[in-house]
């Protein structure tokens, strides 16, 4: 899904996505010329491979996200300022905000439920 930059006004834009079973809903309203803030909530599954035992297992998302976005290059002023994303284009790419968020998770640690629980540290070798 994609949005233009001058289609986004001082009055919240509502839209609703969904892309590989990840859903982001929420709203859209610019608050200065070159500025939209997005307010939204991402829902869905994934799949994620534990990093203890490399098992694949269902990862839940229900998460809420507030961005600034730039249709221009946006110097960085402020610790605030790193949840901002640049669409240089002039087009908001719902598709691209959910790609980059879905890595962000994936990106971290994750354990299963059976190594979460586990007592024991297993340490295997892949």
């Amino acid at each position: 899904m994609k949005i233009a930059f001058i289609k986004v006004s001082s009055h919240p834009k509502e839209f609703s996505h969904t892309k590989d079973g990840i859903e982001l809903t929420g709203t859209l309203t610019r608050t200065r010329g070159h500025k939209v803030e997005l307010n939204a909530q991402m829902r869905g599954e994934i799949i994620l491979d534990c990093d203890r035992c490399a098992k694949k297992y269902p990862y839940r998302i229900d998460t809420p996200l507030e961005f600034a976005l730039y249709d221009k290059v946006f110097p960085l002023e402020n610790e605030e300022d790193l949840d901002s994303m640049e669409f240089l284009d002039g087009i908001i790419d719902i598709d691209e905000i959910i790609q980059s968020e879905v890595a962000s998770i994936e990106s971290f640690y994750h354990v299963c439920e059976d190594c979460e629980n586990c007592k024991e540290l297993l340490e295997i070798e892949l």
